[in-house]
């Protein structure tokens, strides 16, 4: 093929996707993310500062040092963060930008950026489906406002900005009879996958695989063909799933030992369920905050203009060929949303892959993709001659949105005002029968009184009359009504700028952000904690108060759990999603009952009389809001107490008495059995080759230590066993004098070697196999794709 036919078809690819309308929709969503744009500040909220910005600052870290973030040694006891997958440490947009931009710059700029992808994606997907410029960039206005591409989860919102694209590339497969143009599905979904959140790549590819049978089913596709086609969108979501695996493997080698492992199971497995009343925020969106609060939904809202166009599309069989398929999965996600409020969750709940997930609420997500694309079709028909079924449907949902939200201010607002002792005290009633005796809920009961109050009060804020959610949505209800119906010529022109005005209203008018030096200035505790620690290796740990549980920006001066990583503070903490079961069982008696999914007050008595445990766990300083007793005051810095432990064992130590044990169970039960033996007696699965003695005379000194290497020199007059209170992992080896050594696990959750009279140099490595056996998978599927790209003979303009 010649150059000229190339740059004939690059115009063409270029002219469909740089039109007006797009245009105009991309500046306004730029200058609603204008405090990102401009540097302002951060967009984090808690998970952003617990979780996803400390994540990208050990990638950047990581980059910086020329390598990838296989084990950070902040966390816990140290952690494969690479395995984690919320870093999106091999996700290429991630890999740039952390490598070659300050951490806060390279944030802004992959969130806003990342946003607009998605618009821009939803757009060409709404041109396939034949929608025209206007209606396509209107749709992706509705798509990039109104879903977690505004969030503050920026590997959700990653992996989310390329799920239109999933769904173009299935439709083109559906036009073509043919597999063969699927091929860029495998490096679409790829991306997804790397980009650390694999729930929503999930849900997302599910999605796309119910609207792609929907669609086989509409357009009658014969067996033969239908089932080429879904042999061929199954076999490029495989390779995808297959390139991404240098990704995917550490990920499901970590989960095995995680508090994940096996599966979510009881009230866990269903968090975060949609409550089908919660449905109503699609036409009163100033109550997704308290359903989100109040861990019933997700707040899901596509406006209230969208949403009425979405509908009368559907009641009207208005372009039912795509319009049935779409619905179709939109059912599909709402009935896989309800979680345990529908009758299909105890087998979905066990399905493998799923069952690994919370949240059920989040399947809803797709669902707002084919809303956005309903509405496409819905003012695409306004802008000519509506069909009158079409009309029919049209003022009928109008009318309905206008009593919904009259009716929730002018009558629900003074009912709950009226009735809120009787319906506080039900919600107390409640929590006290379901909750509070559930182990996957942490707070106390006080913590619930609190939390019931503060939700009353927002859901009566959100509906009072004067919420910006309301009048918004019901101004534009009412002009959207008198627009069609008094300047039928202008009403989709009308209906464009209310949708633009109405998101832009009920989104706040311009996205709000985090002060930028919230997470970039160092506490002042971090200085304190940092000159109060003894030479050496040393580790910290924080105590969260009630008041604390709910978060405030004030508590980052504890430097809880992943936000101490980037001060250079090593802490017991770690929150994570696939934080390892085992330590957190060690760490129970401590009060840190749940790593994972959340925080819990910490009693000061349980850590003074658990000191033996944080001796163990090398913890040489503490921080707390409350003073502890025991403890030298090394200092206090904004309102939080910094305490020394004098006592804590070094990082590196040697015993001679050791409990053998037949499993990681076991040996959890021995330690939660025998708090006063934790000094000077641990637990091993392997009993020594030789007779121990004389380990208090053993002489140790750490010489070197990076995240994945550290040399230990050691002189013992007898046998020994060296401790090393480093996490035990899949990927760590052991060497003696440079000769592989066996390593054990030791008090379920460190590192252990036997080493025999004299001196020796004691060498661990971390070579993470799951990640070298993923790239020779990933280079196996990227030979794989590039044969199908051939097979294909795949053409740029006649596949957009």
């Amino acid at each position: 093929m010649g150059s000229g036919t190339w740059l004939v078809k690059l115009k063409k690819f270029l002219v469909s996707w740089l039109n007006a309308p797009l245009v105009l929709v991309c500046g306004l969503f730029l200058l609603f993310n204008a405090q990102l744009v401009l540097m302002r500040g951060l967009d984090l909220g808690s998970d952003g500062a617990l979780l996803f910005y400390p994540t990208e600052w050990a990638l950047a870290r990581a980059l910086h040092a020329g390598s990838l973030p296989f084990w950070v040694p902040e966390l816990g006891g140290g952690y494969p963060l690479l395995a984690d997958g919320l870093s999106g440490a091999l996700y290429p947009p991630n890999l740039l930008a952390f490598a070659a931009l300050p951490v806060p710059l390279a944030h802004n700029l992959l969130v806003v950026g990342h946003g607009l992808l998605g618009l821009v994606f939803m757009a060409a997907w709404g041109r396939r489906l034949g929608l025209g410029t206007g209606a396509a960039a209107l749709a992706g206005w509705v798509f990039a406002l109104t879903t977690p591409l505004i969030g503050q989860n920026m590997p959700m919102l990653e992996a989310l900005a390329w799920t239109p694209l999933v769904f173009l590339i299935t439709e083109n497969g559906v036009r073509e009879r043919s597999p063969r143009g699927l091929w860029p599905l495998g490096g679409v979904a790829a991306l997804q996958w790397l980009a650390g959140f694999p729930q929503i790549t999930l849900y997302g590819l599910l999605a796309a695989g119910v609207y792609l049978v929907g669609r086989l089913w509409v357009e009658r596709v014969g067996w033969r063909v239908g089932g080429r086609l879904l042999a061929g969108w199954c076999a490029a979501v495989f390779l995808g799933t297959a390139l991404a695996a240098p990704q995917l493997l550490p990920t499901w080698e970590l989960a095995q030992a995680s508090v994940r492992a096996g599966g979510n199971a009881g009230s866990l497995a269903g968090e975060r369920s949609l409550f089908p009343a919660a449905l109503v925020t699609y036409v009163v969106p100033s109550l997704g905050e308290f359903f989100s609060g109040s861990g019933l939904g997700e707040g899901f809202f596509v406006g209230a203009l969208p949403f009425v166009l979405a509908l009368a599309v559907i009641f009207s069989g208005e372009r039912r060929t795509f319009a049935l398929p779409l619905a179709g999965m939109i059912g599909v996600m709402a009935a896989l949303a309800f979680g345990r409020f529908s009758p299909l969750f105890p087998l979905v709940s066990h399905v493998p892959g799923l069952a690994s997930f919370r949240v059920a609420a989040r399947f809803m997500i797709p669902a707002q993709l084919g809303l956005a694309t309903l509405f496409g079709f819905g003012w695409e028909a306004l802008n000519g001659a509506p069909a009158p079924r079409l009309e029919k449907w049209l003022v009928r949902f109008l009318r309905f949105t206008v009593l919904i939200l009259m009716g929730v201010t002018l009558a629900g607002y003074p009912l709950l005002r009226a009735l809120q002792p009787q319906l506080i005290g039900l919600g107390e009633q409640f929590v006290a029968r379901y909750i509070l005796g559930d182990a996957n809920h942490l707070q106390s009961a006080a913590y619930y009184t609190v939390k019931i109050a503060a939700l009353y009060a927002l859901l009566l804020d959100a509906l009072r009359f004067s919420h910006p959610g309301i009048w918004a949505t019901l101004g534009a209800a009412l002009l959207g009504w008198a627009a069609w119906r008094y300047q039928p010529a202008r009403a989709g022109k009308i209906w464009a700028g209310l949708i633009l005005i109405e998101l832009l209203i009920s989104q706040g008018g311009m996205r709000g952000v985090d002060p930028l030096g919230w997470v970039t200035d160092p506490p002042e505790t971090a200085a304190l904690v940092k000159g109060s620690v003894p030479a050496g290796l040393c580790r910290a740990f924080w105590l969260v108060d009630e008041q604390g549980v709910t978060f405030a920006p004030e508590d980052l001066a504890l430097l809880p759990a992943n936000f101490a990583m980037i001060h250079g503070v090593a802490s017991t903490g770690i929150y994570s999603p696939l934080a390892p079961a085992a330590y957190h069982r060690l760490l129970e008696p401590l009060g840190t009952v749940n790593l994972a999914f959340g925080l819990r007050a910490i009693d000061p008595e349980a850590v003074v009389a658990n000191r033996a445990l944080l001796d163990l766990l090398n913890v040489c300083t503490l921080l707390s809001r409350q003073p502890l007793t025991g403890f030298p005051l090394a200092g206090e810095a904004a309102g939080v107490f910094v305490y020394q432990n004098d006592t804590a064992l070094p990082r590196a130590f040697a015993v001679a008495q050791v409990e053998v044990v037949p499993s990681t169970e076991a040996a959890l039960a021995w330690l939660a059995a025998n708090p006063e033996k934790l000094r000077d007696t641990v637990v091993v699965e392997a009993p020594p080759p030789a007779p121990l003695a004389r380990a208090a005379e053993a002489e140790i000194t750490v010489i070197s230590y990076t995240p994945t290497r550290v040399q230990i020199e050691i002189a013992a007059p007898g046998s020994v066993l060296l401790v090393f209170t480093d996490s035990f992992a899949p990927g760590w080896r052991a060497a003696l004098d440079a000769a592989p050594a066996p390593l054990h696990r030791v008090d379920a959750v460190f590192r252990g070697v036997y080493i025999p009279a004299g001196e020796h140099l004691v060498t661990f490595e971390y070579q993470p196999r799951a990640y070298w056996l993923g790239l020779g998978v990933a280079a196996g599927a990227l030979m794989g794709l590039f044969v199908w790209m051939k097979l294909s003979r795949f053409s740029l303009g006649g596949r957009i």
